[in-house]
């Protein structure tokens, strides 16, 4: 049985509260993949460590060995492979609600004000180079790192529910989770992150193939009823009190979360209802 400890929390962790309950999800498998996505782990150590809980997730006999090129069950075994994002095409979100619920009052001015187009050159530059150095650190230390799809998200699209851009791809923590040798995409919550998956099909594609288990989350319709229209947040003050009263901006009208709200422990995983999370 996976244990599923739900905490009462906000936005990445920021409002998280005392345990609440202890919940168990029968039929749908969630597990975290933090920033960055983990892979793969040394077989020796988490082979040994996880064979119980892939039984009894998935009902299956364990096997002496697995060829799917993703294993991973906690958030510290050696890291082997690891999905590293990109912020190529990123576009300033328009300013939603949910946007303006996660994010700082002195950053709404310029969400309102140029929301649809790119980010400013000279910060892109300087996170592609921080980025970029990143990745040369992790091969240098014989980690294999992949990278998610270039992506125009000025791109404008719509759904019978609401018309948006785009966000970027630089945060695979939020839209994939992995547990044991199945990868989840994620039903997130912020209607400019709708199409982000698109950056990483080509990856969940080959690694399905290579014998991984792909599943996808449910998709959210993202129309008005999943948000609190009126939440009263003037400040990231306002955001703490409100999260600590159970009041989020997003409503239980459907199911809806971000990888990063999840931490994988082997037989249990932490969860926090959050700003962008509801189970």
């Amino acid at each position: 049985m996976l244990r599923i400890r739900i905490l009462l929390g906000g936005c990445r962790g920021r409002e998280a509260a005392p345990l609440k309950s202890i919940k168990t999800l029968f039929g749908f498998n969630v597990a975290p993949a933090p920033a960055p996505v983990r892979f793969s782990s040394t077989r020796s150590v988490a082979r040994k460590s996880t064979l119980a809980v892939s039984r009894v997730l998935h009902d299956e006999k364990p096997e002496e060995d697995t060829h799917s090129p993703v294993w991973s069950h906690n958030e510290w075994d050696p890291l082997e492979e690891v999905i590293v994002g990109r912020v190529e095409g990123a576009t300033i979100p328009p300013f939603t609600v949910e946007v303006k619920a996660n994010t700082y009052q002195h950053h709404w001015d310029f969400f309102a004000k140029h929301g649809g187009k790119p980010f400013p050159e000279e910060h892109l530059k300087k996170a592609h180079a921080e980025i970029e150095n990143f990745c040369h650190i992790l091969e240098q230390e014989g980690v294999t790192v992949r990278r998610p799809d270039p992506l125009d998200f000025t791109v404008k699209y719509t759904t019978p529910d609401f018309t948006s851009t785009g966000l970027y791809a630089a945060m695979p923590r939020d839209i994939i989770l992995v547990i044991g040798d199945e990868v989840i995409e994620c039903p997130m919550a912020w209607r400019s992150r709708f199409f982000e998956y698109r950056a990483y099909r080509s990856l969940m594609k080959e690694y399905f193939r290579g014998g991984a288990r792909w599943t996808t989350a449910p998709k959210p319709q993202m129309s008005d009823e999943l948000y609190d229209q009126e939440y009263p947040i003037r400040s990231v003050e306002d955001r703490h009190k409100l999260a600590a009263m159970g009041r989020f901006v997003t409503t239980e009208f459907e199911p809806c979360f971000d990888a990063a709200d999840f931490i994988r422990a082997g037989k249990d995983i932490f969860a926090q209802r959050s700003q962008v999370g509801y189970l």
